[in-house]
């Protein structure tokens, strides 16, 4: 039998459409394996800061208008993840949310806690954002309940996990994130005593108690840091324009990278 001899002009006439196939998934293997990009997430937020509808305690109609914008962290986020407002918190494992940002809340009712409490319990993962002692600027009239409380509202749902946090610090604080490097934070409290599921994140020289912690609860996980002054300005951005911080964009990613792990 003769052996079969493939014509040269066959070869060349498979290999455009070969190469329009493989060379496309090649290059995305390879984007992938170099770690070039963090993969997006599902992310539900409940904040009380001007976040969303911008520092002139704007809604989305100002947003429309132009009258004012998110701010620059929240662009931020939506650039990296998907983002979903939320103001309950009995239906995220239903809606497939991935990590639940809460960064520094406003009052809550008690069904609202305990439905936090069951979907991180639950092997849910949570990024809170507890500020001890809030420097963000009232974006309403002073009195206004709608303007960010002074201090955290979560102290009810953290003695329930076993976590106290002290009173702040005075004056900026940084610290050191693994795989992270440093992060500024401002009045941050730290978080003075917490169980043993629990432990430090952060190393605080000369500061005593960490100001952020990982606690494993439940089946799920908590990331907790003592302040949200960090993402707002002038923290994350720079001093003249809204371009955020190269480090503080990294410290963010990095606590979102580690409430999404279950590596203790």
């Amino acid at each position: 039998m003769q052996p079969e001899v493939i014509h040269p002009a066959a070869t060349r006439r498979w290999w455009p459409l070969a190469s329009f196939i493989v060379l496309p998934l090649l290059a995305g293997a390879l984007y992938v394996g170099f770690g070039q990009r963090a993969p997006r997430h599902r992310i539900a937020i409940n904040t009380s800061l001007p976040l969303i509808w911008g520092t002139q305690g704007g809604d989305v109609s100002g947003i429309l208008k132009g009258e004012s914008k998110p701010a620059p962290v929240y662009q931020w986020l939506k650039s990296q993840h998907d983002m979903v407002p939320v103001d309950r918190f009995d239906g995220l494992a239903q809606d497939k949310v991935d990590l639940l940002l809460l960064a520094h809340p406003g009052a809550m009712a008690p069904q609202q806690l305990v439905d936090i409490d069951a979907f991180v319990r639950g092997g849910g993962h949570a990024l809170i954002l507890a500020d001890a002692l809030s420097s963000w600027e009232p974006p309403f009239p002073l009195g206004d309940r709608r303007n960010p409380p002074i201090t955290t509202l979560l102290t009810p749902m953290l003695t329930h996990w076993g976590i106290t946090l002290d009173t702040a610090r005075d004056g900026d604080t940084t610290v050191t994130l693994p795989d992270a490097g440093q992060m500024r934070l401002r009045s941050a409290g730290g978080f003075t005593y917490y169980p043993e599921q629990c432990r430090a994140l952060s190393t605080d020289a000369g500061k005593g108690a960490p100001a952020i912690i990982t606690c494993q609860i439940g089946k799920g996980r908590a990331v907790l840091v003592g302040d949200a002054d960090w993402i707002g300005p002038p923290y994350w951005t720079g001093a003249t324009d809204d371009a955020p911080r190269a480090d503080q964009t990294k410290a963010l990613q990095t606590l979102i990278d580690l409430t999404l792990t279950d590596a203790r």
